[in-house]
Formats: C-alpha cells, sequence, structure tokens
C-alpha cells in the first residue's frame, strides 16, 4: 500500500473520529501513533515515549497548572467583573465605551490568566449581556470580546508561550519580554478599530 493511500486513510480516519464525538486530544493522539507507526515502525513509539518524557520532566512546565489556578480564583473571586466595571467608568465618554472596556479588561486579564479561552470566556460573561442590554450590536459585542480574548495568548504570562519556549529551547522570559509592546499596540489597536466603526456608524451603539 501506498504512503498517499494510506495518509488518505489517516485522514478520513482523523474526521470520522471527530465526528464520532470523541475528544480531540484522543483522536490526535491515535492517528498520530497510528502515522508514526507506519512510517517509522514500532521503534519510532520509542524514540516519541523519550522525547515526551525529555520535554515533560522539565520544570518550566510548573508555570502552567500555577497560571491555570491563578486565572481560576481571578474568575472565581469576581476580580474580573470589577476590572470591567472600573475600566467602564474610566471609558464611559469614549464611542462604544462598553466595547472598548471589553478589549482593555481582556488586556488586563491576559496579564493574570496566559490563556485565550479563559479570558474571552471569563470577560464576554460579564460584557456581553451589558453590551446587549444596553443596544450594542451583537456582533460587535462577540466580537470585541473573541478579538480582546487573543491577547491571552500574546501579553504574558502566555501558556502557549511557555510550551513553545521549551519545545523550541528559547528563554521564557525572552518570550514574555518580547509578547508586552505587541500585546499593547494589539489592544490599543483594536480599541480604535470599534472607536472609529462606532464613531461612523452610531446605530451599532445605542450608548455613548
Amino acid at each position: 500500500m501506498g504512503d498517499y493511500i494510506v495518509y488518505s486513510l489517516l485522514i478520513i480516519l482523523f474526521f470520522m473520529l471527530l465526528g464520532s464525538g470523541l475528544p480531540i486530544a484522543f483522536v490526535l493522539g491515535f492517528v498520530a501513533v497510528l502515522g508514526i507507526t507506519w512510517v517509522g515502525g514500532p521503534r519510532m513509539l520509542f524514540q516519541v515515549a523519550q522525547q515526551a518524557l525529555h520535554y515533560g520532566a522539565s520544570w518550566l512546565y510548573v508555570m502552567i497548572p500555577l497560571f491555570i489556578l491563578m486565572a481560576e480564583v481571578v474568575s472565581v473571586s469576581g476580580m474580573g467583573n470589577n476590572m470591567y466595571t472600573a475600566i467602564q467608568n474610566w471609558l464611559y465618554r469614549l464611542p462604544g465605551s462598553l466595547a472598548v472596556s471589553s478589549i482593555i479588561a481582556c488586556a488586563g486579564f491576559a496579564a493574570v490568566c496566559g490563556s485565550s479561552p479563559v479570558t474571552a470566556a471569563t470577560i464576554g460573561r460579564i460584557s456581553i449581556p451589558e453590551m446587549t442590554k444596553r443596544g450594542y450590536d451583537k456582533k460587535v459585542a462577540a466580537g470585541a470580546v473573541a478579538a480582546g480574548g487573543t491577547l491571552g495568548i500574546l501579553i504574558p504570562p502566555s501558556l502557549g508561550m511557555v510550551i513553545y519556549g521549551v519545545m523550541a529551547m528559547v528563554s521564557v522570559g525572552d518570550l514574555f519580554i518580547a509578547g508586552i509592546f505587541p500585546g499593547i499596540v494589539l489592544a490599543i489597536m483594536l480599541s480604535l478599530y470599534i472607536i472609529v466603526r462606532v464613531k461612523l456608524n452610531p446605530s451599532l451603539s445605542m450608548c455613548p
């Protein structure tokens, strides 16, 4: 059986398993094991296990559960709600102030979270109902939170940077430093976009 046929069958199997409702991690792992076994034989699995042990034993990975714990504490304690309310009070004069507050709150929450999904879920749970209640367009409300949530993977501490730094043997501290300025610039650009968009089309926001 040719390699292309095997690869095609693996891709088909991958989508079939996804469609069956299995967790994505198990689907990826199972298909990967089959592919590695076909390419390099059973001995290749031993090398994969060695690499997994080598990288998994890195002390830098200790940061990941600690960041997750910190994000849970911030989320459950209501700090995200207080942060969003404070920023909203500061920026209420701006066009689309609630959407801009969502972006800034996402940036602030990202600085203590390290995860984009957690950032979007925490801030979105507070800001989206508030925006829709005050007449904001639903696309603007959801888009602001979705875009702001991406800052969680860029502004340090970032779980993605930790994993990449360990895998690529790059200083995690340098990655954190490198992510500060782009994260701030991106948050400002997203906020400016919302301000200009609402200024040109006030119907997107019923409150100033």
